[in-house]
């Protein structure tokens, strides 16, 4: 009897031993999945608030953007309106429509100098608006051609720079760098008189040291000046050179008086230090950079008065209408 219990207790055993063995890896299954639902719904979160904040940010600028055109719409709307009562006012519509292309030629000159700083355009288109209204019998526009008329003369006064006749200077200059004598400063040491009684070995001994002064060279440079350059990096120095005036041309076709100013003095300061200064050759380059530093190859220009001019003119045309 014992022998068959004993028997069924083996018996039971593998099957209770293969479920032991189950349980913890369907905890561990459990567990991963959990986590992996944790880190799925973390990253998706994640994901919606960054979604949320793009949102955002686009719908800040769809906003800015719609204010911009309502604005722009706006002036547009206003200014349509302007027009349409100001010829309504009037029985000549062709006198008004010369004053709105006087106004509108006002306004590019105006865009013209400010962009491109191109005096002689703006001219004339100033003369173009001037003789659009001379034949206008409304007194209203007298202040307007008294404004561009004023324009014009203080146009007329900018001393603009002839940039090809620059431009050939610095070529010019460029041409003559490289025939500049450059300065040596270089002494040697002379020997002391030779004593005619004198050994062997003193005599052999003057002659080493002979020797040895043809060899070494002694350069004095003044104090915080840069040494002169060697014959091996002439090359360089001139590289240099012609660097500095390609650097100025640029400036000047560019209308940067900054850079143009600056590389000009650079170059006036290395001509002092690195060439002989009382050679021809050297005071005359020297007298065409100082000419070309004189120049201002963006000269400032005024505030064109006859764009005020029109607005005041509208203005009082739309209260008296």
């Amino acid at each position: 009897m014992s022998n068959d219990s004993e028997e069924k207790i083996k018996a039971d055993e593998p099957a209770a031993t293969k479920k032991s063995r189950r349980v913890p890896w369907n905890a561990l299954g459990l567990l991963i999945s959990t986590l992996v639902i944790i880190g799925s719904i973390f990253i998706v979160s994640i994901s919606y608030c960054r979604l949320i904040s793009v949102n955002m940010l686009l719908a800040e600028a769809f906003t800015r953007v719609e204010n911009e055109m309502t604005l722009i719409q706006t002036q547009l709307k206003n200014q349509q309106n302007e027009f349409v009562q100001f010829r309504e006012s009037r029985d000549n519509s062709d006198s008004y429509l010369k004053i709105l292309e006087a106004d509108h030629l006002i306004t590019l000159a105006n865009n013209n100098l400010q962009l491109t700083n191109d005096v002689q355009i703006t001219i004339k288109m100033l003369e173009l608006a001037s003789q659009t209204i001379q034949n206008n019998n409304d007194a209203r526009l007298n202040a307007v051609q008294q404004a561009i008329a004023a324009d014009m003369e203080k146009l007329k006064n900018i001393v603009q720079p002839d940039v090809s006749d620059l431009y050939s200077k610095i070529l010019a200059v460029n041409t003559q760098i490289d025939k500049l004598p450059l300065k040596t400063n270089e002494t040697k040491v002379e020997p002391s008189k030779e004593n005619n009684v004198q050994s062997w070995w003193q005599r052999g001994l003057q002659a080493t040291l002979k020797v040895l002064r043809n060899i070494v060279t002694v350069r004095h440079t003044p104090q915080g000046v840069l040494p002169l350059v060697t014959q091996a990096e002439q090359a360089f120095l001139y590289q240099n050179f012609h660097a500095l005036l390609t650097q100025t041309s640029w400036a000047l076709l560019h209308k940067k008086n900054i850079i143009y100013q600056a590389s000009l003095q650079q170059i006036i300061n290395w001509v002092d230090i690195y060439f002989v200064a009382d050679a021809a050759a050297t005071k005359s380059v020297l007298v065409d950079l100082q000419q070309l530093q004189q120049i201002d190859v963006n000269p400032a220009t005024p505030e064109l008065t006859s764009v005020r001019a029109f607005q005041d003119y509208f203005s009082v045309t739309k209260q008296g209408a």
